[in-house]
């Protein structure tokens, strides 16, 4: 699942994304003006605050573990402005498929293949970049031999590349 807002000069802003069966609570975390796109088929349930609110005062285990994907998110928001804040686009691409090669990678042979279909667009949004950007970038990636391409998919073939581009980036 992909949560997204519009921005005030009508371009999309991937705000979230979350595995299948990874967050059972994504729901009541999101703000009213978030978007909702299925990656892969799945089920949308919506509770209202109240209920949510209630169901939460009589379980503390429950509440818990929200207040814990909340902390995760409020850390998630705090690493995206520093990516937009003081990352090249190339370095924000290698720490997405990195983050999308763990929640969604399936290990082949040559490395995590991103089990999404993803256009250029798409992961401009996940970025804060263009689409002309995404696209030099990710000849960038493939020309330093971090990811190929097979069937439109990607396949990230080393998972320790954006540690080590952000070592050579002096900005990190």
């Amino acid at each position: 699942m992909r949560t997204y807002r519009i921005t005030r000069d009508g371009r999309e802003m991937t705000t979230g994304l979350y595995a299948a069966n990874s967050e059972w609570n994504l729901i009541y975390m999101c703000g009213q003006q978030d978007c909702f796109e299925a990656l892969k088929p799945s089920i949308y349930v919506r509770v209202a605050k109240a209920t949510a609110t209630n169901a939460l005062a009589r379980c503390p285990d429950t509440l818990a573990t929200v207040l814990h994907h909340i902390l995760c998110e409020f850390e998630h928001a705090f690493r995206k402005q520093e990516d937009l804040t003081y990352r090249e686009v190339p370095i924000r691409l290698a720490h997405l498929l990195a983050m999308l090669g763990e929640k969604f990678g399936k290990p082949t042979k040559r490395g995590k293949r991103i089990a999404l279909k993803l256009s250029q667009e798409k992961l401009a949004t996940m970025i804060g970049s263009s689409r002309p950007a995404v696209n030099i970038a990710l000849k960038q990636l493939k020309e330093a031999g971090i990811i190929c391409m097979c069937n439109k998919e990607i396949i990230l073939l080393d998972p320790e590349a954006p540690a080590k581009m952000c070592n050579k980036n002096t900005h990190c």
